[in-house]
């Protein structure tokens, strides 16, 4: 079988997967968080290992929070629905971007009229074209700007570095969503 969804599902899995998934659905799967017996103790334990393990990998502050969520589209959803948009807000994304982040905010542009553009591209290499992301910047500044890291589809480095230092410099950016897909 050749499974061409793997980004989505990561079929099939790597057996240590399969095989910590059994352990802790076995032993030690219940409310962690909510009890003082010694399993759900352990089970919180190995939550908040898990936390630490992650801000260790991305090089997070001590005080960050890692929240964990069942899948990245409903991990989307929740930042994009929690962010305070209004009318006429402009987000700017990456031509590149997940269906998640896409249809979310034509839903958030629905209900609360957000202008949403792409970053422009070279016609030719089909990379961001950052001398016209600068222009736009300073006509229509952004209030949020949803870039992908990596196209899941082409392979493309998104030049992150120059487009978070291109926003920075405008005043009213408030949000910035870096996904890595």
């Amino acid at each position: 079988m050749i499974y061409l969804d793997n980004a989505a599902t990561t079929f099939p899995k790597p057996e240590e997967v399969y095989l910590a998934m059994d352990e802790a659905n076995r032993t030690y799967a219940v409310n962690a968080g909510r009890g003082s017996y010694r399993l759900a103790q352990y089970a919180s334990k190995v939550i908040d290992d898990t936390r630490n393990e992650i801000l260790k990998l991305v090089h997070g502050d001590k005080g960050s929070s890692v929240v964990l969520v069942p899948s990245v589209t409903i991990a989307l959803n929740q930042i994009l629905h929690g962010l305070s948009f209004v009318a006429g807000d402009i987000v700017y994304v990456s031509p590149y971007e997940h269906n998640a982040v896409a249809r979310t905010l034509n839903l958030i542009y629905k209900r609360k009229g957000i202008v949403i553009k792409d970053l422009p591209i070279n016609e030719e290499t089909l990379e961001i074209d950052l001398d016209r992301m600068r222009y736009e910047f300073s006509r229509e500044q952004p209030k949020c700007i949803c870039v992908t890291h990596v196209s899941n589809v082409t392979g493309y480095i998104l030049p992150i570095v120059d487009i978070l230092n291109e926003a920075k410099n405008m005043m009213r950016l408030q949000y910035w969503m870096l996904l890595n897909l």
